[in-house]
């Protein structure tokens, strides 16, 4: 709303510092050029930060800030900007309370896709919460918005090497939210300094590139003077560099669905272009990262089978010893991978296209199967009736101590619930895992989750007829609150829940179902226990 035009303005009446700022910051994010225009030629300071604001956020970046969030149109925003800047405002003011962002960084940022809504005859734009503030300029069809705003302020000679918190240029920023190439090629073609500017993390453009599938802002990179093969690295003190990181294709290959909020298919396949793209400019596909992982390792982590296609075309060979890194310590095969990270679709091209055993063996004793059964990502059932379907041995036993790949999904916690580690469990049942098998501790699957006080797994191996009233042989000791060690020898699957705090539901059904207590754990109160950890008690 205007300020009358008869009344005294703000700065007349001694208020300068509360209702001025108020004033003109509310006509910049609102858009509002005519009245902003009124405010600056009676006298307000074109910088004037806002008055509730701890740092300098002047009406210039309020301005960069709403062009992605509205409530006025973007080209309103353009307009009220070059009112701004004509006035002579700071270009590279920086907001010091968060990010240390200036306009360039703000603009830069954006959402690429965002659109404008149409105005109606009275120029007002109709958004989902009614009328929009004042829109000084018609809208025309899906314009670049984003370029030309950033061209405003690079007319404007806004320092294009400026960084944020995290070390960012505006071009890492534009990357990110994957910008148009006429975006990317104006901040390169505004300073080409641009090109070798990393972040606090080490990362240059093409880096970030990389590791967002921008496959088009990569070639126009290479085409600039990239390395396509650089690692990321840090600069220590200003004297030693460390190469802490991974090369252009290796981000790449790290790539994860869900990334760029698109559909999991459009998505690999932005990922399989940028890795193409990168290996047709030469990429080394033998390269690995600082921990020796290859680039199909971090490919089969990701579930990108098109991507695994990419870099066996381009001559990876299939024998099963040039698949992961000679060096690496405690390396895995891409098909261990796939199936630790639920990627079901994966382990079938990996087992049928690329002549991968799903019955392989690591150095550690675990097969594929064993691997999905205590995967990180909890419900792994797919994954496990997958491998089941392409020959996978139900009742394989890891030789070091005798587990399945039942004990291991009734075992393993990562944080997730119980029930999520039922519907593994159920998998591996319905598809006739040995229920009353035992490690070589004479556990059964009923003793692991009664241990980890799994309580859905219990409930469904009790509902499947798991017997009660089973002891193990051995196992780890147990450690009581004030220290003490005690062996499980002779335990019941009751005993076990009870030998941690939070097992008292677990111990009330087995109990229920006919299990029962030893004088060993029969009296144990809360204040003699600890939490279980699964530290405490390893699977494997």
């Amino acid at each position: 709303m205007p300020w009358d035009e008869h009344a005294p303005e703000p700065w007349e009446m001694g208020e300068w510092d509360e209702e001025a700022s108020k004033a003109i910051h509310d006509a910049a994010i609102q858009g509002n050029t005519p009245e902003l225009t009124r405010l600056l030629e009676l006298g307000a300071d074109v910088d004037m930060p806002q008055a509730d604001s701890a740092d300098t956020w002047t009406p210039l970046l309020s301005v960069a800030y709403h062009f992605d969030l509205g409530p006025a149109t973007r080209e309103a925003y353009i307009a009220t900007a070059r009112v701004l800047l004509e006035h002579g405002a700071d270009v590279d003011a920086v907001e010091t309370a968060n990010e240390w962002r200036t306009a360039l960084h703000l603009v830069a940022a954006s959402a690429e896709e965002a659109q404008d809504t149409p105005s109606d005859a009275s120029g007002h734009g109709q958004g989902l919460e009614g009328p929009r503030p004042y829109s000084p300029l018609p809208i025309s069809p899906s314009p670049d918005h984003k370029l030309h705003f950033l061209q405003l302020l690079v007319s404007h000679e806004a320092d294009m090497t400026a960084r944020n918190r995290a070390g960012e240029t505006a071009l890492h920023l534009a990357i990110e939210s994957r910008s148009s190439l006429a975006v990317i090629n104006l901040m390169l073609t505004s300073d080409k300094n641009l090109l070798q500017a990393k972040d606090h993390n080490g990362e240059k453009a093409i880096h970030v590139a990389a590791s967002h599938a921008h496959f088009e802002a990569a070639k126009l990179l290479l085409d600039s003077g990239a390395n396509v093969d650089e690692p990321v690295a840090v600069s220590r003190n200003g004297v030693q560099t460390i190469y802490t990181g991974k090369t252009p294709l290796l981000l790449a290959c790290s790539c994860s669905k869900g990334l760029f909020a698109k559909p999991p298919q459009d998505d690999e396949v932005s990922c399989r272009t940028i890795v193409d793209s990168l290996i047709l400019a030469g990429a080394d596909i033998h390269a690995t990262t600082p921990e020796r992982e290859t680039a199909l390792q971090l490919a089969a982590k990701t579930g990108l089978s098109s991507v695994i296609e990419v870099l066996r075309t381009a001559g990876l060979s299939r024998d099963p010893a040039a698949l992961i890194s000679k060096d690496a310590e405690g390396a895995t095969h891409p098909l261990i991978e796939a199936a630790s990270c639920d990627h079901a679709s994966l382990c079938r091209f990996l087992v049928r296209h690329d002549g991968a055993d799903v019955n392989m063996t690591e150095p550690n004793g675990c097969k594929p199967l064993h691997v999905a059964a205590m995967s990180k990502h909890g419900d792994n059932a797919d994954t496990i009736l997958q491998l089941a379907a392409l020959g996978a041995d139900l009742e394989a036993r890891i030789p070091s101590n005798g587990r399945r790949a039942l004990h291991l999904a009734a075992a393993t916690e990562y944080g997730f619930s119980s029930r999520e580690k039922a519907n593994s469990v159920a998998a591996l049942l319905n598809l006739g895992a040995a229920i009353e098998a035992v490690d070589n501790s004479g556990w059964t699957a009923l003793h692991f989750a009664a241990q980890r006080h799994h309580l859905s797994v219990l409930e469904l191996l009790l509902d499947r007829g798991a017997q009660v009233g089973k002891t193990v042989a051995d196992g780890p000791n147990w450690k009581r609150a004030d220290g003490q060690e005690q062996p499980v020898a002779g335990y019941t699957a009751a005993d076990l829940a009870k030998t941690s705090s939070g097992g008292d539901e677990c111990v009330a059904l087995l109990l229920s179902r006919g299990d029962r207590l030893s004088d060993k754990t029969k009296d144990l109160v809360d204040e003699d226990l600890l939490e279980v950890k699964s530290d405490d008690f390893p699977v494997m």
